[in-house]
């Protein structure tokens, strides 16, 4: 990556942090009228640790799709950049019905892949086979190393790195912000943390969720072509929380065609 492509990559952090504070701007005019009942007082803002639906999410990845296939057009054909703002835009309505599940290693991937593919058929239906090809290539993402990748690949695996990037981006967002996010927390309240969780807790040393999810990401994508991207615009967005890069990338990244966390247990 050189020096322009380092830039690029802290702009479309700066643009993201703008776009994410409108998280917290109220729209007024249903308050007005009695939509939000009591809480509602003119010029009021949700907080910065107010809860985040899946919708925001899906617009942040819209947002950041849009912003890499305009700053960055070599990464896919251009025939394929619409489509994945299309796809950046409703990947998660899968999770309507079913509701969001985290990510943290205790799923049963194949019966989620199942029911995902089945409730986006049911969603696309009358709106043509694109959208569904495309998520499609995003669910046969699977973090083996793969350098030499069709365009079909090449599209799911970008489109992997923006859903797991927002994630991350939200973490620092968070951070700058004065949110703690910690799995401290998950063991206190909800029973324990997975044992995926604990693999990269040790091996980062860290228990903020911000080093764990992206030390996940880090070891999940890095043999990809575009991880370069998403890793410089996580590590700008790290480096804006915190003042210094993660400690750990040594550890993460020594073996960029072989996972740390087995493949076998994912």
């Amino acid at each position: 990556m050189n020096r322009m492509e380092e830039a690029q990559a802290v702009m479309i952090w700066d643009k993201y942090k703008t776009y994410k504070k409108g998280r917290e701007v109220v729209r007024s005019g249903f308050g007005l009228c009695g939509a939000y009942g009591s809480a509602y007082a003119e010029g009021v803002r949700r907080p910065p640790g107010a809860m985040e639906s899946i919708l925001e999410h899906q617009a942040a990845t819209t947002f950041l799709a849009i912003a890499i296939v305009k700053i960055f057009p070599q990464l896919l054909p251009k025939s394929l950049h619409q489509r994945l703002i299309e796809l950046m835009a409703v990947h998660d309505v899968v999770e309507v019905e079913s509701g969001d599940q985290a990510d943290d290693g205790h799923l049963d991937k194949t019966a989620k892949a199942a029911y995902e593919k089945s409730a986006m058929i049911k969603f696309t239906a009358g709106m043509g086979d694109s959208l569904l090809h495309y998520f499609m290539l995003l669910e046969q993402v699977d973090g083996l190393p793969m350098r030499n990748a069709d365009a079909g690949a090449l599209f799911g695996q970008l489109a992997f790195i923006i859903d797991k990037m927002e994630a991350i981006l939200q973490l620092a967002f968070f951070e700058l912000n004065g949110v703690t996010v910690d799995l401290q927390y998950k063991t206190k309240h909800f029973g324990g943390i997975t044992e995926r969780d604990q693999f990269y807790v040790d091996l980062t040393g860290e228990t903020a969720a911000l080093d764990v999810w992206m030390a996940h990401f880090y070891d999940f994508a890095k043999s990809y072509k575009d991880f370069w991207l998403g890793r410089a615009i996580t590590e700008a967005a790290y480096y804006d929380a915190r003042g210094y890069y993660p400690e750990w990338l040594d550890k993460v990244l020594a073996e960029p065609m072989s996972r740390c966390w087995p493949a076998s247990k994912s």
